[in-house]
């Protein structure tokens, strides 16, 4: 039963703990990307690959202080975040899996997030790149509900 409440390889119940104990600390936006906070994203490129519409949706938020989380198929993550200019980048990760049927592979998004090292908003979609400058994420602003 313990394995269902997962978060990565830390319990959820562990990972509340900490949170409610304050060891996971959120740094701020910078006050210049300060226009991010509170935005929701759908990914519609991974990996220079459209996102099917018939596959489930990644989501990207990015929350007031810095902290990210979104959903794809029936899971969930969450993380931290940092923009400064045209720099991004995004760490801890605690993930839920749910893992139901047709759920698509969470790690290879989770890659490309943590290789992203600049973003630019480019005709009202997030871009994010990795330090080559190849896009490796694009997001369209909004959160598409699920196929089901």
């Amino acid at each position: 039963m313990e394995q269902a409440f997962m978060t990565g390889r830390v319990p959820l119940r562990w990972a509340i703990a900490a949170v409610l104990a304050g060891i996971l600390v959120v740094p701020a936006l910078a006050s210049d990307d300060a226009s991010l906070a509170g935005t929701s994203w759908t990914a519609t490129i991974i990996g220079g690959a459209p996102v099917p519409d018939t596959e489930a949706t990644y989501t990207l938020i990015v929350e007031e202080g810095g902290g990210i989380s979104g959903s794809w198929g029936c899971s969930s993550y969450g993380g931290v975040a940092t923009f400064e200019t045209e720099a991004v980048s995004f760490s801890t990760y605690l993930n839920y899996d749910m893992w139901c049927s047709g759920s698509p592979p969470l790690m290879p998004f989770i890659n490309l997030l943590g290789s992203a090292t600049h973003y630019r908003i480019d005709a009202g979609d997030l871009s994010l790149t990795d330090a080559s400058g190849a896009e490796t994420l694009r997001f369209a602003p909004g959160v598409r509900p699920r196929p089901f």
